[in-house]
């Protein structure tokens, strides 16, 4: 299962393992600018919104932080 929001949405008591893969905040806000041509406060605000990095990786089996600007899909 794949989901965004697994944690805000409570899916995650649905899965046996949870995987998190993040990127640094300064590298996720300059992406959703460029893809969404929102301002960086804007994509701050939103974010602001969600579960923190923090909490995603504590709910988190694995996790796997992406620290190059190249990103494979």
């Amino acid at each position: 299962m794949a989901s965004p929001l697994l944690i805000e949405t409570g899916q995650n008591r649905l899965v046996q393992r949870i995987l998190v893969v993040d990127i640094p905040e300064a590298m996720q806000v300059s992406r959703v600018m460029g893809r969404d041509n929102s301002s960086e406060e804007q994509v701050k605000a939103i974010m602001n919104t969600q579960t923190s990095q923090e909490k995603r990786l504590r709910c988190a089996d694995f996790g796997y932080c992406v620290t190059v600007h190249t990103l494979i899909k």
